[in-house]
């Protein structure tokens, strides 16, 4: 990429870029990107490495104009910042090391529902039960009261948020289906 490298690190430094040499080390790497649209170099990179490439790709495309482009290109090949697969992994193994604040948000939950009216505790519970964000929970809460039968696939124990789309429009975290059993339901 043709960048004069001394108004970019000024760039960088009226930004308060902290990690400067290393921005420009990976956009002269990963520059091209964003002229030739081929993201195929950042596909083989770790994801530390990928982070940093992403990072400076973002910064440069600001600079000259083609975040634009840059947000395309991400969405279209659907680059994020982090590895779900790593994040999983840590998540478990610090879990099973007994590294985990479960306890934690557990003993918070059984706290938090002995405070509360029932009916909103129940929402709290179901909420956690369900994974579901907040605002898809409470649509959750009023399918299930409003149109059941619609909603609920009894044969296969799941409710269908995909007939919904307020469940799936959101760019991460799509909710097309939630188990359930009585005791979620009651």
């Amino acid at each position: 990429m043709g960048l004069a490298i001394p108004p970019f690190e000024e760039y960088l430094k009226v930004h308060k870029k902290r990690n400067i040499s290393q921005i420009i080390c990976y956009v002269r790497k990963y520059g091209s990107i964003l002229e030739s649209g081929d993201v195929s170099p950042l596909t083989s990179l770790t994801g530390p490495q990928r982070r940093h490439a992403m990072e400076a790709l973002t910064v440069v495309s600001k600079l000259t104009g083609k975040y634009q482009l840059w947000k395309e290109i991400r969405s279209k090949y659907q680059l994020g910042w982090g590895s779900a697969c790593e994040d999983n992994l840590r998540y478990f193994t610090s879990y099973l090391n007994g590294h985990s604040n479960l306890d934690v948000m557990l003993d918070w939950l059984k706290d938090a529902l002995r405070k509360l009216p029932r009916q909103v505790g129940n929402v709290l519970l179901h909420n956690t039960l369900t994974g579901l964000r907040p605002s898809e929970n409470i649509l959750c809460i009023k399918l299930i009261q409003t149109d059941f039968d619609n909603y609920a696939n009894e044969e296969l124990g799941v409710l269908e948020n995909f007939r919904y789309p307020e469940f799936f429009e959101k760019k991460t975290k799509k909710s097309y289906l939630t188990i359930y059993d009585d005791l979620t339901l009651e």
